[in-house]
């Protein structure tokens, strides 16, 4: 599981492990517990809004001939996404909800 962390010291030096970019004091990073492994918080972003890039079906939204078709198109599309993903958002609770 990765873990959220921040450079506090001017004088520490981290490399991103998937670009090789230096992580510079003040910076956000991502350490897997597992292994070790230090990620970009930037890198990490980056990574995941291209693959929600790729992964939405334009198709839907090049049929549509109004406005309103538009919007429509668009809620059913944030619905989709919101229960396909509801499930892998982490909940947190200290045992009361």
């Amino acid at each position: 599981m990765f873990h959220l962390k921040r450079v506090q010291y001017f004088n520490d030096f981290l490399k991103c492990g998937i670009s090789g970019n230096p992580i510079q004091w003040g910076d956000y990073y991502y350490v897997d517990d597992e292994d070790g492994k230090i990620v970009s918080a930037a890198e990490m972003a980056r990574i995941k809004e291209q693959e929600r890039l790729e992964s939405f079906d334009y198709s839907r939204l090049n049929k549509v001939q109004s406005l309103s078709e538009y919007q429509e198109a668009v809620r059913q599309y944030e619905r989709e996404y919101l229960e396909r993903t509801i499930k892998d958002r982490p909940v947190f609770h200290k045992g009361v909800y």
